[in-house]
């Protein structure tokens, strides 16, 4: 197996750990963060114990390596995992411009609760989006690295499938504890 080859599952293996790590968050994590804030930020702290190691250097790193090996790969399976690289550099872009960012403020600011609750919801809300643009990017990587035309066929009724999910998700239950349903 050559580098390239490497290099292209450990990006689809890490994009799938990511996706079902960012689904407990949204699902388990933030209503934790929301319950007592700005104490209950702290707790868990997973953008320290667990998104650094997961996301924040090895996909960030897998996307940069990405991006410059598909300037050297050729053939169908190049246009996905272009695909996928640059989805998810829009979405690295938006961890490192909004996402990490406002998690840091949140936790060190001195800000009434009633704002703390706004700003963690509207991030909570984004977030959705981040988490689409991660199984967006991971169906097409896996689409691209299927060899048989079916196969990538369907990794896409999945991605369908699971982006229908998510967006029920997201409008049928409240972002946070006791705010009611939007």
């Amino acid at each position: 197996m050559n580098f390239a080859a490497v290099l292209l599952w450990l990006l689809v293996i890490n994009l799938g750990i990511v996706f079902g790590a960012g689904l407990y968050e949204a699902r388990i994590v933030v209503p934790l963060w929301a319950s007592s804030p700005p104490d209950s930020l702290r707790s868990p702290d997973s953008g320290r114990r667990f998104w650094a190691f997961v996301t924040t250097i090895p996909l960030t790193l897998l996307t940069l390596a990405s991006l410059v090996a598909t300037g050297h790969a050729q053939g169908p399976r190049r246009d996905w995992w272009l695909t996928a690289a640059l989805v998810i550099l829009v979405e690295r872009l938006a961890t490192f411009s909004y996402f990490i960012p406002t998690m840091l403020r949140l936790h060190r600011a001195a800000m009434p609760r009633a704002e703390i609750t706004a700003r963690l919801t509207q991030w909570a809300r984004l977030n959705y989006l981040r988490s689409a643009l991660t199984l967006i990017a991971w169906v097409a990587r896996a689409s691209g690295s299927a060899s048989r035309p079916e196969t990538a066929q369907a990794a896409n009724r999945m991605l369908s499938q699971q982006l229908a999910s998510l967006a029920a998700g997201a409008l049928s239950r409240p972002l946070l504890p006791g705010r009611g349903p939007r």
